[in-house]
């Protein structure tokens, strides 16, 4: 009697197991329509959620936590990108009509001393000083990365491999001291290169997080030259020559979908007009001067050393209708 129960139940197991195998395959052969009718309007946001390229607990790391800037206190480095400060130049000249006639070199200058006033601020970078590679497909937005490791995963072993122009300015700061650090970015994705390389007490913020103290307090050091501090040419944005990319996600697909070995350096960016249309900025233009620079190097050699390895996902079968 009792071998005849354990057949039944593990007939019953055997039973759910298969209906489940079913189920899934059924779901799987379903065609899912995008929330989108314009795949030319596909945000990353959209597409993570419906959930099928990251799971709940990645998706959990990339919050940001805006209340670190309450705590003005604690010892803290600064690192600008060059799109976070063009967004904040461009923001307190609408507010301030004063400002029409402000250049960005005196706009950065007030903006640097402005943040060594109000915080306890070490050191202060714009990552722009640090050398970009340009090799196979670039790996400095992190959107491109996440699609290619989970919708292209034979493409990852064509990633650059070198460390982003964010992830050597921690770099730099680390090899000085392990105190915290603040990273005033365009995009809150770039959260994804600090957790790859498990750097530790950093916070990864957007421009538009800082923005009211910024435009709160600006004037004060605009309006008063004998208050700026003395700047170094590292805590300023440069930029060598206007690059050639390709941006917008349905350019992306197309040139991730024709990539292949000796295809060259694929410039891609997710945003709209590359970075300075990240999500964590207002304004879509640009006002940076365009200027030589020499990079930031490393006592032997310089910060462009190899990232962790990326990872290439099972590839999800998604029959999507626009």
């Amino acid at each position: 009697m009792e071998l005849f129960c354990s057949f039944y139940h593990l007939l019953g197991v055997i039973l759910i197991l298969l209906f489940s195998f079913f189920i899934k395959i059924r779901d799987m052969s379903k065609k899912q329509v995008c929330i989108k009718e314009n795949p030319e309007e596909i945000r990353l946001d959209d597409c993570l959620a419906c959930s099928g390229c990251l799971s709940n607990d990645e998706m959990s790391k990339f919050n940001i936590d805006k209340t670190v800037l309450e705590d003005i206190l604690t010892q803290t480095n600064f690192i600008f990108t060059e799109f976070s400060k063009n967004d904040l130049f461009l923001t307190c000249k609408k507010i301030h009509k004063n400002l029409e006639e402000i250049t960005f070199r005196d706009f950065e200058k007030a903006l640097i001393t402005l943040i060594k006033s109000t915080f306890n601020t070490l050191l202060f970078l714009d990552s722009s000083n640090f050398e970009k590679s340009k090799n196979n497909i670039n790996s400095d937005c992190p959107a491109v990365v996440l699609y290619v490791e989970r919708l292209y995963p034979h493409l990852t072993k064509y990633l650059n491999n070198k460390k982003t122009q964010i992830q050597q300015a921690v770099e730099y700061i680390r090899k000085k001291n392990k105190e915290r650090i603040f990273i005033i970015s365009q995009c809150y994705d770039k959260k994804d290169e600090i957790i790859r390389e498990k750097y530790e007490n950093i916070y990864l913020l957007g421009a538009k997080d800082i923005e009211n103290i910024i435009i709160k307090d600006i004037n004060n050091f605009l309006n008063n030259q004998e208050k700026l501090l003395e700047t170094n040419k590292y805590e300023l944005s440069h930029f060598d020559k206007k690059e050639n990319i390709i941006f917008g996600q349905v350019n992306v697909f197309n040139a991730l979908q024709n990539y292949k070995e000796g295809s060259g350096f694929l410039n891609v960016y997710w945003c709209n007009n590359g970075c300075i249309g990240g999500p964590c900025i207002e304004n879509k233009e640009k006002d940076i001067p365009f200027e030589h620079n020499d990079y930031i190097k490393g006592k032997n050699s310089d910060f462009l050393t190899c990232r962790k390895p990326f990872t290439p996902h099972k590839k999800k079968r998604f029959e999507i209708e626009w």
